[in-house]
């Protein structure tokens, strides 16, 4: 569930098992699969936002979150997760409980099978 906050941000994502410095989670939004009280030092990295793959609105990481009003999405689940750790950049729009994936850093199956229907005229 998208944390209820009136803001729309677009970021470039970070998956916090493959970052190689602290450099890259500041101004990124922050993919972790599962945060716990032991994570609270993302917060004074200054991410963009929060994406995890478990967890919920009553978890510590919401709370947290919803105290400084960062954008987050938590508990997003495993297909959602696996969609978003080959993105680059995504758009969380938090108003609207949506997010859209901008740009993707590998290619992916289906969206390529969706541009040559598209190409063809078998979809909009």
């Amino acid at each position: 569930m998208i944390e209820k906050l009136i803001k729309k941000i677009s970021g470039n994502i970070s998956l916090l098992s493959k970052i190689n410095s602290l450099s890259d989670i500041e101004n990124k939004i922050i993919l972790i699969e599962n945060a716990d009280p032991g994570h609270d030092w993302i917060f004074t990295k200054n991410p963009l936002g929060l994406i995890t793959k478990y967890g919920g609105i009553e978890s510590h990481m919401a709370i947290r979150c919803a105290e400084i009003k960062l954008p987050a999405m938590l508990g997003c689940g495993e297909i959602i997760f696996d969609q978003l750790c080959i993105a680059s950049k995504i758009m969380l729009d938090c108003k609207n409980e949506q997010f859209l994936i901008l740009e993707n850093s590998q290619a992916d199956d289906q969206i390529e099978a969706r541009k040559i229907l598209k190409s063809l005229g078998y979809i909009k």
